[in-house]
């Protein structure tokens, strides 16, 4: 029988149940493979033998359109996985994730609003990958400051979710009256990213994604006590000497901040946040470290997958990926409902 593992460092200590191991390397091998078959196939199809010897065409579409596009699904996909994994430890609501709580909706009304004030109005504005991303940061937390002060009011977890699908319906009708309002191409260019896309992925998009995902994801590992303690509830947490409040505003925005970054990057791509984390959940039972790392792997698999169905499955034409995230997650989303799981 396998036994517990403990990574020790000086400034934590991780811990991995028996077995979850394992499950973490079949879920990297299995998102390698993946990502790999994403590189390969496409319109232009590069073959196995040709990989050490490409022409300057192919050499371009590996490193400019595909590599870019496969990065920016594992990051979006990991993001979205490990936000929703924080907020239904925080929330202890099984449901609970970026789309139902109004985070994503928040963040991809700022981003609307900004495309809208820059081009909408005939300003000419450049919208750079930061203004993007600063834009959906802003959104998402408002509707963090406006969840939490209902929370402060009423410590009932469910009414907060129920608060955020409100929120969530206030931000889709701001966005659908900005889409009206706009003109025709700045409309249909929003309207596609809302769906949730990849197709937008580039360099230097990337290089600034990245740098803000990775600061996210270091520091929600750091913090694995609290997320580990949530499920006691707040007096035994305030009994063990737990700082409830500080550490729970501080998970709360970094949640914000990865829904942003995903919602920056690929648009308001569902149903990621709500359904992975319940599955790394049959697969890593225990130990927060290993599951925060199996949602980030599950995640980022789910989006890389999806989005490869949805550039090959009907070529020459291509689907948002958010499509194929939506009807790959509500039937796993399903059958997890039916079999009862509780959280």
């Amino acid at each position: 029988m396998s036994a517990d593992r403990h990574w020790r460092g000086r400034a934590c200590s991780l811990f991995f149940p028996a077995g979850t191991v394992r499950v973490l390397g079949l879920l990297m091998l299995a998102l390698v493979l993946v990502s790999a078959v994403a590189l390969w196939l496409g319109p232009v199809r590069l073959a196995w033998s040709e990989w050490l010897n490409l022409s300057p065409l192919q050499r371009f579409i590996l490193s400019e359109l595909r590599w870019p596009r496969v990065q920016l699904g594992l990051m979006v996909g990991a993001a979205l996985a490990m936000a929703g994994f924080v907020l239904q430890r925080l929330t202890r609501v099984s449901i609970a994730a970026p789309s139902v709580l109004g985070l994503a909706d928040g963040a991809g009304l700022g981003v609307v609003l900004l495309l809208f004030l820059g081009n909408g109005l005939g300003a000419d504005i450049v919208i750079t990958p930061l203004a993007m991303s600063l834009a959906a940061l802003c959104g998402a937390a408002l509707i963090l400051v406006l969840l939490r002060a209902l929370a402060r009011r009423d410590r009932d977890m469910e009414k907060m979710v129920f608060a955020g699908l409100m929120m969530a319906a206030i931000c889709k009708a701001l966005i659908s009256l900005l889409l009206l309002i706009s003109p025709s191409d700045m409309a249909v260019q929003a309207q596609i990213w809302l769906i949730g896309s990849l197709a937008q992925a580039n360099p230097a998009l990337n290089r600034g994604l990245l740098l803000a995902f990775l600061l996210l994801a270091v520091l929600t590992l750091l913090h694995y006590r609290q997320l580990a303690l949530c499920h006691l509830g707040d007096p035994l947490m305030q009994g063990l000497g737990s700082r409830v409040d500080g550490g729970r505003h501080r998970l709360y925005l970094l949640a914000a901040g990865l829904t942003a970054v995903a919602v920056a990057g690929a648009g308001q791509v569902g149903f990621v946040g709500l359904v992975v984390p319940h599955l790394v959940q049959r697969l890593c039972p225990r130990g927060v470290p290993a599951q925060l790392l199996g949602n980030a792997c599950a995640g980022a698999l789910l989006v890389v997958g999806a989005d490869l169905l949805a550039r090959t499955l009907f070529l020459p034409y291509e689907l948002p990926v958010g499509i194929l995230t939506a009807l790959l997650g509500v039937p796993c989303f399903l059958w997890h409902y039916r079999r009862g799981v509780q959280r």
